[in-house]
């Protein structure tokens, strides 16, 4: 499906092949197929893909791509529950929020931007050591 929604290279490939599912959340150029509303007018697009039970069983029944916003805005702190959630955000604003319950207090997702030759690690998170092992050892 990342094709169907974005640009990909060789290097894109190597990185989702390896790393999804998983932490980590790839940024490629969108499709035009993808609508604005999506992107915030950008011509980039961000693909996460959770190594988690309730995302594997959506995923298996849904034929297309879904999205889902973050549960906090950039660059504010990691929520754990729904109650943390509910403190930052308007949960009335929200057409569904699944409650998994108290998360374990793990880092979040490494952010690569791959939509050119140069790898560009936009956030440190769980793979980040990882990813700069890979970088070095097999590209």
């Amino acid at each position: 499906m990342i094709k169907k929604i974005a640009y990909t290279n060789g290097l894109a490939r190597k990185f989702y092949d390896k790393f999804l599912p998983g932490p980590l959340t790839i940024i490629l150029t969108k499709k035009n197929l993808i609508p604005d509303i999506l992107t915030a007018k950008t011509k980039t697009i961000g693909i996460r893909i959770p190594k988690c039970n309730v995302t594997k069983m959506l995923s298996s029944h849904l034929k297309l791509p879904y999205t889902t916003p973050s549960a906090n805005r950039s660059g504010e702190k990691t929520p754990y529950s729904i109650e943390e959630v509910a403190s930052v955000l308007d949960l009335s604003q929200v057409d569904l929020v699944l409650d998994g319950g108290k998360l374990p207090n793990v880092p979040p997702s490494t952010i690569v931007d791959l939509t050119s030759n140069e790898i560009k690690i936009i956030r440190e998170g769980a793979l980040s050591l990882e990813i700069q092992k890979f970088i070095k050892d097999e590209l």
